[in-house]
């Protein structure tokens, strides 16, 4: 049917319970508690998407991460592998209950005192009875620059990022970067829709003196021609 616009209203608690070990290994359990509603805009509905119209999730889940970077605000050198499996149930109306899970690699290398080359792999999977908002998503699972994050959505979905950064001053830098993505019902279909591409640079204005934190404005394009302005705080990964 092509786009349609929604408007998703709830309230969300979120807690995170993990204990470190020395060399960078670490496990915990998360859990969260959201009651969602989702209404049209000014049209409607498809059928399909009507049983994720008004719900109240729990959900808990167990993670492990196992971080070797050298700096976890502006990383230069080291990697980080991260994964989480959860669990969750409808707390309210019909009985629903659905798995989700990921895994998250990201690399660095620094060449010289002012270059860095960061790279990012995901691969996540849900199973079937997940509401579209907690599906396997282009631009939200893996934080993709260049789509809407419920644009390309699946039950499974791989994606590789790079992005090279570049500090010209104390205060200045920018970044290029490029991405490609796979979304579907399962991993041997992922080819079927073909890859979804974007690429794209930004500007990083050092915020503190003290710790490596930037004021980040990135511009991107995806293969569709679309064009997506990003502003935040900090790295995308």
């Amino acid at each position: 049917l092509g786009p349609f616009p929604i408007r998703q209203d709830g309230q969300l608690a979120r807690f995170e319970l993990t204990y470190g070990w020395r060399n960078g290994l670490s496990a915990g359990i998360t859990g969260r508690y959201l009651e969602t509603t989702i209404r049209p805009d000014f049209s409607f509905i498809p059928p399909e998407f009507e049983p994720d119209a008004d719900l109240e999730i729990g959900t808990l889940g167990l993670k492990i991460d196992w971080d070797k970077r050298d700096d976890s605000d502006y990383p230069a050198n080291g990697f980080r592998l991260s994964a989480q499996a959860n669990q969750a149930q409808t707390l309210g109306g019909s009985e629903r209950e659905y798995q989700t899970g990921n895994a998250i690699l990201d690399g660095y290398r620094s060449f010289g005192p002012s270059s860095v080359l960061a790279l990012r792999g995901v691969v996540c999977g849900a199973s079937s009875g997940t509401p579209f908002f907690d599906k396997c998503s282009i631009g939200m699972t893996d934080n993709m620059r260049g789509f809407n994050s419920t644009q390309f959505l699946g039950h499974r979905s791989v994606s590789v990022q790079a992005e090279f950064r570049q500090r010209f001053s104390k205060r200045l830098g920018g970044v290029a970067f490029a991405g490609s993505g796979w979304a579907g019902d399962t991993f041997d279909t992922l080819a079927d829709g073909g890859s979804h591409k974007a690429a794209g640079l930004g500007i990083r204005y050092r915020v503190s003196k003290k710790f490596p934190v930037d004021f980040s404005v990135d511009y991107s394009r995806n293969d569709l021609g679309d064009n997506q302005l990003y502003i935040y705080v900090g790295q995308r990964f």
